[in-house]
């Protein structure tokens, strides 16, 4: 049998037609449109299921970034949608995810204190400029007691962050840290002006109800809330684009710009993360959690401030104490930490009920 060849695949064989529409696309539409992605960083728990993507990195940083950007580290694309990642300080692996964890998503988590959990969430333009990009802190199961400066409803933890962003201008008031009640349908989400490093005192762990707490990146409070801008849009003539320029370190964006005439739009712009912002914020946090943890075994003596300071119980260890706290996946100790350990600070009541009707001190 004689074998048919094909013709050769020409220039000139795949010329774009001159009538053809063109709709230039975003990378990764990880965001509704004007909105882009923050990173919210756990220290210390893991996800509990398999990874969906798994690859070796030397940093945090390359994981975190491969996450925003649905891309593997050498800029081959994902085959998902990337929405959260972790990365073991033990092995250098960074694990992708297409779900988030409880109570954003539906993937459930256990304590680890060698991974360091990195998820994505969905900001609108017109409330943060894309030019803050600093890293927001989520500590599960713990609370500052007493202190609510403003108790609303929400959806969603993303909607309760959000109110806490616009707290400045909506209510005259500079929000730092939020709780979050995912269980309650109303009055779910606490507002607050202080955080667990000025109330140091009053941050406890919660075993009763299911909650987070979530301190505000701290480029917010800098940083004024922008005004709708005009959208650039997405033509529809047929034209070539320049290359896409560099990444402003000033911006976060960089933009190409379309070689026509009389095309209604010219340039356009999309988002990109550089060394000099994210990068540095979570290398940041990562080095004051280290340090933190240094000071602590080298300074820290049982006597100081044993009368004022309620430590924060820390998240079980080993597997042994891990199972000695669970009574079962879906109870609240397998979000907090574990009972035995808990008991150790019987002497200051927890609240039986969310601190919804507490006054700011």
């Amino acid at each position: 049998m004689e074998e048919v060849k094909s013709a050769p695949i020409t220039g000139d064989s795949i010329k774009p037609h001159k009538n053809l529409v063109v709709e230039v696309l975003p990378i990764v539409p990880d965001c509704p449109i004007n909105e882009h992605s923050r990173i919210q960083v756990i220290d210390g728990v893991q996800v509990d299921r398999d990874d969906s993507i798994g690859f070796q990195v030397s940093q945090a940083e390359q994981c975190a970034q491969s996450c925003r950007m649905s891309m593997y580290p050498d800029g081959s694309r994902l085959p998902l949608l990337c929405r959260s990642a972790q990365f073991d300080r033990n092995n250098q692996k960074c694990s992708l995810f297409s779900d988030s964890i409880n109570p954003n998503g539906f993937l459930e988590y256990q304590p680890n204190q060698h991974v360091i959990y990195m998820e994505k969430i969905c900001i609108p333009d017109n409330v943060l400029p894309i030019t803050c990009d600093d890293v927001f802190r989520r500590i599960p199961q713990h609370i500052l007691l007493g202190h609510a400066t403003d108790v609303i409803s929400v959806s969603s933890e993303q909607e309760c962050i959000l109110e806490c962003i616009k707290s400045k201008t909506m209510r005259s008031k500079t929000c730092h840290s939020i709780l979050h009640y995912p269980d309650f349908p109303s009055l779910n989400c606490i507002l607050n002006v202080h955080t667990r490093h000025t109330k140091q005192q009053y941050f406890i762990p919660e075993l009763s109800f299911k909650v987070d707490y979530v301190e505000i990146a701290k480029c917010v409070t800098e940083t004024a809330i922008g005004a709708d801008s005009e959208s650039i849009g997405v033509g529809s003539v047929l034209s070539e684009w320049s290359e896409w320029s560099t990444c402003d370190d000033e911006t976060s964006t960089r933009s190409r710009q379309r070689h026509c005439n009389g095309c209604k739009e010219m340039i356009q712009f999309m988002p990109c993360f550089s060394n000099n912002k994210f990068d540095v914020a979570l290398q940041q946090f990562i080095l004051e959690q280290q340090n933190k943890e240094m000071l602590k075994e080298s300074e820290l003596s049982p006597q100081e401030d044993a009368a004022n300071v309620q430590q924060v119980i820390k998240f079980p260890q080993n597997t042994a104490t891990l199972s000695n706290s669970m009574v079962s996946n879906k109870s609240v100790e397998f979000f907090g930490p574990p009972q035995e350990l808990a008991k150790q600070s019987e002497k200051q009541e927890l609240p039986r009920k969310p601190i919804r009707a507490m006054s700011s001190f």
